[in-house]
């Protein structure tokens, strides 16, 4: 037997919304394929792993005034000030990633879940 990498037999990785996703993050227009629901299903166990370890950690991600989610840098003060979740776009301007197909709510409210949180 070939040996793959892949630990689940007949595996086939699809994105979770099929089309792709346009956006901006950064100022650049970004289109992306979104995560599988297996990466989303690893990262809420992760975030949520992770919320338990660290209680400063917010289960939160940068907002913008009006509640949106923010996809722009955040500023040395902001970061400083900052406890909840971040993608590597909030620290550099030079960074995209996760890039706009992430779908922030869905780790948040699913890391919630696993914590027995429903607010």
């Amino acid at each position: 037997m070939t040996e793959t990498g892949i630990r689940t037999p007949d595996f086939v990785a699809r994105p979770a919304r099929k089309e792709p996703v346009k956006g901006t993050v950064n100022g650049h227009e970004l289109m992306q394929y979104d995560f599988t629901n297996e990466q989303y299903e690893a990262l809420i166990k992760l975030t949520a792993a992770l919320a338990r370890v660290l209680p400063k950690l917010k289960l939160d991600a940068p907002r913008e005034a009006d509640g949106s989610l923010r996809t722009t840098v955040l500023s040395k003060e902001e970061l400083a000030a900052y406890s909840g979740l971040l993608g590597h776009l909030h620290v550099t301007k030079n960074k995209v990633d996760p890039g706009p197909a992430f779908d922030w709510e869905r780790i948040l409210s699913g890391a919630r879940r696993e914590l027995g949180f429903f607010h």
